[in-house]
Formats: structure tokens, C-alpha cells, sequence
């Protein structure tokens, strides 16, 4: 692995497991096994780093986005396997991961947000169609009204405070925001469809759904 990328690879991770503001390049310098004269020879400042660091994190969250949808049987398994990959992702971020950000590198945050919020639109957008195709979605919504509502359900569902006794988890905050909403946008077979996925008594998802990596603001 060159250089940079054993750089933008550590910065991720020591961001990711303590916030952006501890970090400082002598440490990711050590971290990365190199000298602080290399990263600043490729990187300007700390901000530069973490610009780069988020349009990596960013990268990968998109392909996994995309791996999902290939490995989904319709776009119902496609929200619920999303939804967990966000969940498992929260957990591998410190809290102060994205406070950190929008605190002291506001250019940072408001890059991320836009750029956040321009791919997820165009993606659930492609989802909606593809339900409409798939019969799983009403062909009287919205899409561009309905797509806006539940990017901002998506990122409401990630960004409310989970009750710290477990009366509400980030699993039932997902699933009373993204979920109770597709009921009222779905066909009687999208109906079926996600009675299916609901276990007897708890009204949970799958066990057998895709974790893994922003946190949707």
C-alpha cells in the first residue's frame, strides 16, 4: 500500500474510533509508520486529511449501497438490509465522530451534508422506481416529494437518541420511521412483503440482513 493510502486508511480509522479533534498528525504519522513531514508533503492540513477521509468513507459507503441492491431480492429487502447497514455502521463510529465535524470544520461538514444528501436522493429515487417496476410500490406517489421524505426519515432514524433503558433502540427507531412509512406507499403485495419480514411477537427484522460503515444526518 502507498503512502497515502496507508494515511487516509489510519486517519479513518483513528477518526472513526475517536473523533476528529484528539487526532493529531503526529499521531497518524505513527499510526501510518510514517514521518509527519510525509503526510504534510501529500496532505495540506488537517483539514485537507479529513476532506479526503470523508470522500473515501462516502465511497464506500456508495458501493456498499450498491452490493446490497445487487445481492436484494426487491427493493423492500433493499430498505431493511440499508437500514441495518446503518445501524452496524453507527457502532464503529465514536459520538463525537460527526459533533467533531460539524464543530470544527463546519466547510467539512456542509461538503459531506450536500454531498450526502445529493446521492442518497438520486439513490432512493432509483429504489421508488424500481418498486413501482417490481409492484411492490403505489404508481400514484410522488416521487421526487416521496424520495425527500424518506431521505429525511432515513436521516431523522439515525440521528434521534436511542432511550439508553432499550425501550427504543436504533432498530425500532428505524423500523417506526422507514418501515411504518413504506406501509402507507406500498401494494397490497409490498404489504405482504413486509408483513413477511416482521418476527411473530416482536415486529423486529431479519436476523440474516447485511451489516457494515456515515451515519445519515
Amino acid at each position: 500500500m502507498e503512502a497515502r493510502d496507508r494515511i487516509i486508511q489510519t486517519a479513518i480509522r483513528l477518526f472513526r474510533e475517536n473523533g476528529i479533534r484528539p487526532v493529531t498528525m503526529d499521531w497518524i504519522a505513527s499510526e501510518a509508520g510514517v514521518s509527519k513531514r510525509t503526510i504534510y508533503e501529500l496532505f495540506s492540513d488537517k483539514s485537507d486529511l479529513l476532506s479526503v477521509c470523508i470522500s473515501e468513507i462516502n465511497k464506500r459507503n456508495v458501493e456498499e449501497l450498491h452490493r446490497i441492491r445487487r445481492n436484494s431480492c426487491n427493493i423492500i429487502d433493499t430498505i431493511r438490509k440499508l437500514g441495518e447497514f446503518h445501524i452496524q455502521t453507527l457502532q464503529t463510529y465514536h459520538p463525537r465522530f460527526f459533533l467533531d465535524i460539524q464543530k470544527f470544520f463546519p466547510r467539512e461538514w456542509n461538503q459531506m451534508s450536500q454531498d450526502r444528501e445529493r446521492q442518497s436522493t438520486a439513490e432512493i429515487l432509483t429504489l421508488l422506481k424500481e418498486g413501482i417496476k417490481e409492484g411492490l410500490i403505489r404508481t400514484d406517489v410522488h416521487l421526487q416529494v416521496v424520495g425527500r421524505i424518506i431521505y429525511e426519515l432515513f436521516r431523522l432514524a439515525f440521528t434521534l437518541e436511542a432511550d439508553e433503558k432499550g425501550n427504543s433502540d436504533r432498530r425500532t427507531i428505524f423500523n417506526n420511521l422507514i418501515i411504518n412509512y413504506f406501509r402507507g406507499i406500498s401494494t397490497h403485495k409490498g404489504l405482504e412483503i413486509l408483513e413477511e419480514g416482521k418476527t411473530e411477537d416482536t415486529g423486529t427484522q431479519r436476523p440474516d440482513l447485511t451489516p457494515l460503515n456515515p451515519k445519515i444526518e
